[in-house]
């Protein structure tokens, strides 16, 4: 788990260099969140959580760049936090991973349907 963060923190997030370190656990997610949450970021505590780790590498992936989004944008879903997914789509297809760069760009999609506000 913290290989694949590592990769996906250095091949997405090259710029992001938090100066305490960030750790990743597996669990539920913290009270007050949403029962369903399959992942979450917690700025306070420097930690993504995530409930299950998905079989798929390329799901997994698009979880953590979730989450990291959240890290590193501070805004929930608004346009700083999908501006910065859209980006790591751009950099899924450059290294030849369109099946990820598909399940970001499908997450901001669902994201604006949800909140057209945004």
């Amino acid at each position: 788990m913290k290989k694949e963060f590592e990769y996906i923190r250095k091949t997405f997030f090259s710029r992001w260099h938090p100066r305490k370190s960030w750790a990743i656990r597996k669990g539920l997610p913290p009270e007050g969140l949403v029962p369903c949450t399959q992942a979450w970021c917690d700025r306070k505590k420097r930690e993504i959580g995530i409930r299950r780790i998905p079989r798929d590498r390329n799901s997994f992936y698009s979880i953590l760049i979730h989450e990291m989004c959240h890290a590193v944008t501070n805004d929930y879903h608004g346009r700083m936090f999908q501006t910065e997914m859209l980006r790591a789509s751009q950099k899924a297809e450059q290294i030849g991973n369109r099946v990820l760069r598909n399940m970001v760009r499908n997450d901001v999609k669902r994201i604006k349907e949800v909140s057209p506000e945004f």
